[in-house]
């Protein structure tokens, strides 16, 4: 949380001289790559360098979204957009250690963070 909060500052300078793609590209190679080294991790400077990975890649691409959600949807959509994207923002703290928490007794705690690699890996693909 602490790197998101440092990173979200930053997004409109990486808005006014980066393109909406590479910023998007970005924070998902962020993301991607943090979720597998904390899959690969042996100690836990590693596993404080991805997770600073993963919280930069979320720092980026929180305030893009609602970019994206405010610049590129049609005025009639703005608000219904804007409350989903809210309610992500609001809901997955709240959820993430309960699922975790619950899938923590099935496997192992490396295969969460490998898991976890699956979402951003599939909006990779999605044109922004």
């Amino acid at each position: 949380m602490l790197t998101v909060a440092l990173v979200t500052p930053l997004s409109s300078y990486f808005k006014r001289k980066l393109k909406l793609r590479t910023i998007f590209l970005t924070a998902i190679v962020l993301c991607i790559t943090g979720c597998l080294m904390a899959a690969c991790t042996l100690n836990f400077p590693m596993l404080m360098t991805a997770r600073i990975l993963q919280g930069a890649g979320t720092g980026i691409a929180l305030p893009l979204m609602f970019n994206i959600i405010l610049e590129q949807s049609p005025k009639s959509k703005i608000g219904m957009l804007m409350g989903v994207g809210g309610m992500v923002v609001a809901v997955a703290p709240a959820l993430g250690p309960t699922c975790g928490r619950s899938c923590r007794h099935v496997h192992a705690v490396a295969l969460d963070f490998r898991d976890s690699a699956a979402v951003p890996v599939c909006f990779a693909g999605v044109r922004p």
